[in-house]
């Protein structure tokens, strides 16, 4: 009953104002001379009477009106505010599904010399210990550019070794460097059917047999 007064408040207020204000112009005004008027007398008489309740009932139809509008407009605000979370929730568990299918690789790159020390051969050493991963491919990046390998599948705990060969006379362009950066890319697609690349670099001594690596970039979605 009170959620009733409450939001019927505005009209009751209008109909005891148009009651009172009746009530008083009735009061105050000589009705027994108005059959004798003249019909233009009567609609002026008539018009000078309601004009008053016609503006006030506008007023009172406009701040219905607005206030319609408003909580109309609340109505959609919240809406809006409920499908951002909902949209923000299946964001973040999608995330956590691609998360939950990601290998998780133990890479190793140990270098030696070659060929009279014509050449640099690196050991690489790839091991799974995430999830299993399909289209699996290892790349030599920029200024290189080289495919080293595409196995179909690697599976849990499988390790993938390669060895690759870097001639001397390649390293001797970045004399005026310590060492010059070799990317390291793996390619693959995981279960569900994304494309990813985990990005290792490669710092190669330009003066002696040796290097250090670290994981440049983790987790690149390609798709």
């Amino acid at each position: 009953m009170k959620d009733w007064f409450k939001t019927n408040l505005g009209l009751l207020l209008i109909l005891i104002a148009t009651v009172i204000y009746l009530y008083v112009v009735l009061s105050i005004t000589d009705l027994s001379s108005y059959h004798a008027l003249r019909l233009n007398e009567k609609g002026d008489l008539l018009a000078g009477i309601f004009s008053p309740l016609a503006f006030l009932w506008l007023v009172y139809g406009y701040l219905q009106q607005g206030s319609a509008i408003k909580l109309n407009n609340e109505n959609i605000s919240k809406q809006l505010d409920q499908q951002n979370e909902m949209l923000k929730l299946q964001i973040q568990e999608r995330l956590e599904r691609e998360h939950a299918v990601q290998p998780i690789f133990d890479f190793k790159a140990t270098p030696s010399s070659h060929n009279n020390n014509e050449m640099l051969k690196i050991d690489l050493k790839i091991k799974n210990v995430g999830e299993k991963i399909t289209a699996f491919q290892l790349f030599l990046g920029a200024p290189l550019s080289q495919q080293l390998t595409f196995k179909p599948f690697l599976n849990v705990e499988e390790e993938y070794t390669r060895q690759t060969l870097i001639s001397r006379e390649w390293i001797n362009q970045f004399k005026d460097k310590v060492y010059v950066q070799l990317p390291v890319e793996i390619l693959y697609k995981t279960s569900t059917g994304l494309h990813y690349k985990v990005v290792y670099v490669l710092n190669i001594s330009t003066t002696e047999t040796g290097l250090f690596y670290e994981m440049y970039s983790d987790y690149i979605k390609l798709n």
